[in-house]
């Protein structure tokens, strides 16, 4: 997803010099991208890693979308040019969009809780007790301004829950070192004051 993205932010940045063929090029990589994303997909959700031998493809991860906050930004300054609708736009990365956006909520509805902690809080993978809070924000941002899945009244109860436990992570699992990106279970582990934690609030309106 961060190859698309980078795809995507290498065709602007090749508009803004003139570069049109380079341009068209990098959107057809793009588009690549996301039909290669939208044939991972089985039972409407995406294996963390693609190659079937490794072990990671049982994962299910709710990361998967994070890439999409990219061009996101890119729509809300302006640079982009275009409307969200209009970069999801190709045959395929409509496809990717829905894909993505099934994927997310079949992890976060399912019900196991396979992606959830005991208290609610967003577990990133489904197989790994360990989360980080920079990952779950731009994770949350995307889910309620790409995908809008928040308008769901049971998703948008899974994050009310989850925003009250991931508090409780910063100002009581750790408190002592006032906030922490690692977390394993709900307690603050390491990454303490670690630089990507306080970007976390670019994603606060």
């Amino acid at each position: 997803m961060k190859s698309w993205a980078s795809y995507w932010a290498l065709g602007l940045l090749f508009r803004e010099i003139g570069d049109a063929a380079s341009q068209d090029r990098s959107k057809e990589l793009a588009a690549k991208v996301a039909a290669v994303v939208c044939d991972q997909a089985q039972d409407g959700v995406l294996p963390a890693i693609f190659e079937k031998s490794n072990p990671g493809y049982s994962s299910r991860i709710l990361p998967a979308v994070e890439g999409c906050v990219y061009p996101l930004y890119l729509v809300n300054t302006g640079f982009a040019g275009c409307t969200l609708d209009e970069i999801y736009a190709t045959p395929s990365e409509n496809r990717m969009f829905e894909v993505l956006r099934e994927h997310t909520r079949n992890l976060l509805l399912d019900p196991d809780r396979r992606n959830l902690f005991a208290d609610g809080g967003i577990k990133l993978s489904s197989t790994s007790n360990n989360s980080w809070m920079s990952k779950i924000a731009i994770f949350m941002h995307v889910t309620r301004r790409v995908f809008h899945l928040d308008a769901d009244p049971k998703i948008a109860e899974v994050f009310r829950q989850a925003d009250a436990a991931h508090v409780k992570w910063q100002t009581e699992g750790s408190s002592y070192w006032a906030c922490c990106d690692q977390i394993v279970s709900g307690e603050g582990k390491a990454s303490r004051y670690y630089p990507r934690i306080i970007t976390s609030a670019l994603w606060m309106e």
